[in-house]
């Protein structure tokens, strides 16, 4: 092992049992205080360096050095915040607003040829940053190598930045094409679910030996928005399971998947209330479609508003 102190920064709903750590900066830690919990990764690690700073100057750190300004790096806070869907009020929505007049200024020279490639001709808002440059960012994770994405975002040579912005926007196409294909295969077997049962679940798992797992967080969440419930699909490769989640209002699927790592049904997951992802030996896949089921009907059943549509 390595012997160095480990800072852990992180947005998820955390285990109740913490890991070693120097220390671990989580606003949804229970003895943590109250109003920072809808904070992405982003903006907590930004808070963190603000922090930093602070400390540092306190120190002398910047006596004979140049103060970095931690400003100038807000549009990417702002892509974070928006991308990672957490809700745009408070804090969230300060950061989103400075991060979109820093980014009107086009001094990430990533995010300038992203923004071209992209053919966004006015200045950015929170629909640019959701459904173009997000996803395009996105989509060297989820079907090419994660890497690109940060090295765009890090570029500071003109014509390489060029050349990475329509990686992104090729591999993007493509991410668009396989997830109209998994969109159709999904529906299809969600509708076979429906049939048999003559309704549909409170919450739906599909899963697939086919299914193409660095797209599947993007298909569940079409799935949640179409079907009004809970959706979970599970790719499965190799004899292990790797689910994706996203959750309705009301339905706190992070705590969802915790209480299911406890009880062993599934091997290692986290999340939070909208979103989560989780390894599953495909074995218990119906243990896990029949606890979640059971969970989405108990907190219907403590007053979270009844499903309003069943396609």
């Amino acid at each position: 092992s390595v012997d160095i102190d480990v800072i852990v920064i992180d947005h998820h709903v955390p285990d109740k049992k913490l890991p070693v750590a120097y220390a671990i900066i989580n606003p949804k830690r229970v003895d943590t205080e109250k109003g920072y919990e809808n904070l992405c990764a982003a903006g907590v690690t930004f808070i963190f360096l603000i922090a930093l700073n602070r400390e540092l100057r306190k120190q002398g750190f910047f006596k004979n050095r140049d103060e970095p300004s931690l400003f100038q790096f807000l549009d990417m806070v702002a892509l974070g915040t928006v991308c990672d869907v957490v809700p745009l009020n408070n804090l969230n929505r300060a950061l989103v607003k400075q991060g979109l007049t820093i980014m009107k200024q086009r001094q990430n020279i990533g995010i300038r040829a992203l923004s071209d490639v992209s053919k966004l001709n006015r200045a950015p808002n929170t629909q640019s940053l959701g459904f173009s440059l997000g996803p395009r960012i996105n989509a060297g994770g989820r079907i090419g190598n994660s890497e690109l994405g940060v090295n765009l975002l890090k570029e500071n040579d003109e014509s390489k930045a060029i050349e990475k912005a329509n990686k992104l926007d090729e591999l993007n196409k493509k991410r668009r094409f396989l997830t109209s294909e998994l969109e159709s295969k999904v529906i299809g077997l969600i509708e076979k679910i429906k049939n048999n049962n003559k309704k549909l679940p409170n919450a739906i798992v599909v899963n697939g030996g086919d299914f193409h797992q660095g797209i599947t967080g993007i298909v569940a969440g079409r799935m949640k928005e179409l079907y009004n419930r809970p959706v979970c699909l599970i790719s499965i490769n190799n004899g292990i399971g790797k689910g994706s989640g996203r959750s309705i209002y009301g339905i706190p699927l992070g705590d969802i998947i915790l209480e299911a790592l406890n009880l062993k049904i599934i091997k290692t997951g986290g999340g939070h209330d909208m979103a989560a992802g989780f390894t599953i030996d495909p074995s218990q896949i119906n243990n896990f479609n029949n606890f979640l089921n059971d969970k989405v009907s108990y907190f219907m059943e403590k007053g979270v508003p009844r499903f309003c549509h069943v396609v």
